[in-house]
């Protein structure tokens, strides 16, 4: 009898549960984006991105917007325009609009820095334009789905591009030493979603944004890397032609001395060309060595004066004083402060091209 009592028991409390499970995620719209821009008027505009599911289980994602104070109220005001209440730990995406990074995202960083719910897996991003037509443009794609912008930078980070970001990383950037912050800088024009290339903060505030072939050679001066694109245009037997180098893998490495107040960055890059014009002759080898030359000139120049564009604003994305506090002892970090406009920092870009690659 005890065991029929005990059997009964158990059915009913796992029928509770399950119901009560269902009516948790019944109730409730699980934010999955938010966004933040800052108006003309000194407010801020803050969107949250979450998905709804119809009978066919078919996701269907949507926006709700607010215009407040400050960042603290956003999830409570956007409550107050919803039926179902909203809740934040699915969050995969925070935008910033342009204007707002700016602006100051200091109030967000310290908001989301105390939230237990958000783990590494969420991406921070800036918009070129606002944050709010960004994720409303998510609701009008082909692909029905809110975790897209999320999958554009993961896809770029793993296959293209762009480096290795996250919160995780952000927050290690941001309230570390020796480091500046740089997110994925995302456009579009209509409700086109594509990623443009970076965006470079001094502490709090965006101060500089590189096109995807500068955020090629960041990637590469930064840490090395395997893929990526570069586009660019070669010279051979009086002709000139496009081609595009496709990273394999590249190794990088640094060099610090206190001395002569000098850092030294060296890149191998062994890739293909994945596009090159009908005239260049791929066993030839004395051709191929013309073509390696005057992509590693390039990459070259283009890599320091990155480097120096960098050093003119003051800010540090490469990590520069990270590596030389972790090559000195007793460091000095006001004095390398000081000195890191007129330090002398020399990139050199070294490209090996791969004989089956280009002769295929």
């Amino acid at each position: 009898m005890k065991k029929r009592s005990l059997l009964v028991l158990l059915m009913f409390s796992i029928l509770f549960l399950s119901s009560c499970s269902s009516f948790v995620i019944d109730d409730v719209l699980v934010v999955q984006g938010i966004g933040l821009d800052y108006t003309k008027d000194g407010k801020i505009r803050g969107t949250a991105l979450f998905p709804l599911f119809r009978e066919s289980t078919t996701e269907e994602p949507s926006t709700i917007s607010v215009t407040t104070d400050n960042t603290y109220n956003i999830l409570q005001k956007i409550n107050e325009k919803s039926a179902l209440r909203l809740v934040e730990g699915q969050t995969r995406i925070l935008l910033f609009g342009k204007a707002y990074a700016k602006h100051n995202i200091e109030e967000i960083i310290h908001s989301f820095s105390r939230s237990p719910s958000l783990g590494r897996r969420v991406h921070v991003a800036v918009v070129d334009g606002k944050a709010e037509t960004m994720l409303q443009a998510v609701t009008k794609k082909d692909v029905k789905e809110s975790l897209y912008i999320t999958d554009l930078i993961e896809q770029n980070i793993h296959t293209e591009n762009l480096p290795y970001t996250n919160l995780h990383v952000f927050f290690s950037n941001y309230y570390g030493k020796g480091r500046d912050v740089f997110l994925p800088y995302l456009g579009g024009e209509k409700d086109e979603i594509k990623l443009k290339g970076l965006a470079i903060f001094d502490k709090e505030r965006l101060v500089t944004t590189l096109n995807m072939k500068e955020t090629f050679l960041f990637k590469l001066i930064r840490s090395g890397s395997k893929n990526g694109l570069y586009h660019t245009f070669i010279k051979a037997e009086g002709k000139k032609g496009a081609v595009v180098l496709r990273n394999l893998y590249a190794k990088q490495s640094m060099t610090y001395s206190k001395k002569n107040n000098s850092i030294k960055v060296d890149v191998h890059i062994n890739g293909l060309l994945k596009e090159y014009p009908a005239w260049v002759n791929a066993k030839e080898r004395k051709q191929v060595h013309d073509i390696e030359d005057q992509i590693k000139d390039e990459l070259t120049k283009n890599g320091n004066r990155i480097v120096k564009d960098m050093q003119k604003l003051q800010v540090d994305p490469i990590g520069f004083e990270d590596f030389a506090r972790s090559k000195t002892r007793h460091f000095d970090w006001k004095d390398f402060h000081n000195h890191y406009p007129e330090m002398d920092i020399k990139v050199n870009i070294d490209v090996k091209l791969t004989q089956t690659g280009i002769g295929e």
